[in-house]
C-alpha cells in the first residue's frame, strides 16, 4: 500500500490531496466533530492528528502495538479514544497530544 489518506471531492470524483506521514497501511479514520481535526491510525499502531483545514500533520501519537483499528472524538472534540489489535483502549486528549488514562485491557481485538 502507499500508506497515505487521499482526501476526495465529492462533487468532481478527484483526488484533492495525499496526507502522508504513516509508516503503514491506514486502517481508521475520524474527523473531530468541528471537523477542524482528521485522526487516522494505522497498522504499525501510530495514530496521527491532521489539520483538516490545511491537511497538514498536527503530531503522531504512539501507545498501541499493533494495528489501531478504531478512532473516535468525544461529542466536544477534546477526547480522542482508540482501539487496536493489541486489545487495548487507549484515551487521549487533543490539546496535549498525551494518554490520559492508563490502558483498559479487552480480551479481544477492539473494533468500531
Amino acid at each position: 500500500g502507499e500508506h497515505i489518506v487521499r482526501i476526495w471531492d465529492t462533487i468532481t470524483m478527484r483526488p484533492l490531496t495525499d496526507l502522508v506521514g504513516h509508516a503503514a497501511d491506514v486502517k481508521c479514520l475520524a474527523f473531530s466533530p468541528d471537523g477542524k481535526t482528521l485522526a487516522s491510525g494505522c497498522e504499525q499502531g501510530s495514530i496521527f492528528l491532521w489539520d483538516a483545514e490545511i491537511m497538514r500533520p498536527l503530531c503522531e501519537l504512539k501507545g498501541h502495538t499493533s494495528y489501531v483499528q478504531s478512532v473516535t472524538f468525544s461529542p466536544d472534540g477534546k477526547i480522542l479514544v482508540s482501539g487496536g489489535h493489541d486489545n487495548i483502549i487507549r484515551i487521549w486528549c487533543v490539546e496535549t497530544q498525551k494518554r490520559l488514562s492508563s490502558n483498559f485491557h479487552q480480551s479481544s481485538h477492539v473494533k468500531s
